[in-house]
C-alpha cells in the first residue's frame, strides 16, 4: 500500500464505523395496540389539515456534544400504512434544519430511500389480535391491523454537536389526495409515548411539528407544536388526539468528525512510520 493511500486510509476510518447516535426507536411489543389499555404507548400521526398540500409530520433531535461535528449516515423513521406503501406513496422526501434558523428549514438531499416492513421489537401479548408468528403490527383506532414501515433516508450530512435539528418527512400519495374525509390516503408517521414505550427515548419532550410546505424560506412562521395530550397543553399550538404526549419515534446513525489535532497526530504517526521505513532500506 502506498503512504497516500495509507494516509486516506487512517483519515476516513473515523467515518466508515458508523453507529447510533440517536436512539429514539419503536416501542416494545408489550406496550402497543388497545390490549395494553391505558398504558398504550404507540400512535400515529397524519396531518391532512389543508389539502393540498398536507402539513408535514416531524420532529426535532438534539446531537451531543462534539466540537467537530457529526457525520450523518441515516435517519430513519416509521409509518403505520394499511396498502403497501411502495405503491401508495412517491417520492418520499426528508426535511430538516437547525432550529436556530427556521428560515434555512428544507428539503435535505439523500443519496438514496428505502421502505422495509417490520414489527415491534419483543414477543409482545399473546391476546394481541395483531400478533402473528412473524410479529406484532399496529392497531388502528377501528381496532384493524396495519402494516409498520421503515422509511430510512442514506445520507452525507455535517451537523455541529448540540444541533437541535428540526426533521419532517413527506411523499407524494398516489391514492388521491390527502384530505381529513380521506385519511388512508395521508402519509402517517409513528409515534408513542416515551414513558409507557419501555425501549429507550432518546431526546423525547412529547412535542411534535408540524410544518406548512407553503411556508419555507425567509419570514417563515416556524413549525407548529403539536401535543396530543388532551386539551388543553400549555405551550402548543395543537393538542389532543391520544390520552398522552408522543413523540416521533427516529433512529439517527453517523459517526463523530474527527477534529482537526486528530488529524495531525494521524499525519505525524504516518510520517514517523514512513521515515524509519526509509531509514531501513538503507
Amino acid at each position: 500500500m502506498s503512504k497516500m493511500r495509507l494516509i486516506l486510509c487512517l483519515l476516513s476510518a473515523s467515518f466508515v464505523n458508523a453507529a447510533t447516535i440517536i436512539d429514539r426507536g419503536l416501542p416494545d411489543a408489550g406496550t402497543v395496540n388497545n390490549i395494553a389499555g391505558v398504558n398504550r404507548s404507540n400512535v400515529n400521526w397524519a396531518f391532512p389539515f389543508t389539502s393540498p398540500p398536507p402539513f408535514l409530520g416531524g420532529d426535532s433531535f438534539v446531537l451531543p456534544s462534539n466540537p467537530a461535528g457529526y457525520a450523518i449516515n441515516s435517519i430513519m423513521v416509521w409509518i403505520v400504512s394499511a396498502t403497501d406503501p411502495s405503491t401508495a406513496f412517491s417520492n418520499f422526501t426528508l426535511y430538516g434544519g437547525d432550529a436556530s434558523n427556521p428560515a434555512a428549514f428544507g428539503i435535505i438531499p439523500t443519496l438514496s430511500s428505502s421502505l422495509s416492513r417490520v414489527y415491534y421489537p419483543g414477543v409482545g401479548n399473546v391476546n394481541d389480535t395483531c400478533r402473528t408468528g412473524l410479529g406484532v403490527s399496529y392497531q388502528n383506532q377501528s381496532a384493524n391491523c396495519e402494516a409498520i414501515y421503515s422509511v430510512n433516508f442514506s445520507l452525507n450530512l455535517i451537523l455541529g454537536g448540540g444541533t437541535t435539528f428540526n426533521f419532517a418527512v413527506g411523499a407524494n400519495s398516489l391514492l388521491g389526495l390527502c384530505q381529513a374525509s380521506t385519511p388512508g390516503n395521508c402519509l402517517a408517521l409513528h409515534a408513542s409515548n416515551a414513558a409507557t414505550s419501555v425501549t429507550v427515548q432518546q431526546g423525547s419532550n412529547g412535542k411534535i411539528l408540524v410544518f406548512d410546505p407553503t411556508d419555507f424560506g425567509p419570514g417563515t412562521q416556524g413549525p407548529a407544536i403539536f401535543d396530543s395530550a388532551p386539551c388543553p397543553v400549555v405551550g402548543s399550538d395543537i393538542c389532543g388526539g391520544f390520552d398522552k404526549s408522543s413523540d416521533i419515534n427516529v433512529v439517527v446513525e453517523g459517526s463523530l468528525v474527527p477534529e482537526p489535532s486528530t488529524y495531525g497526530l494521524v499525519l505525524l504517526s504516518v510520517g514517523a512510520m514512513y521515515w524509519r521505513r526509509l531509514r531501513n532500506q538503507r
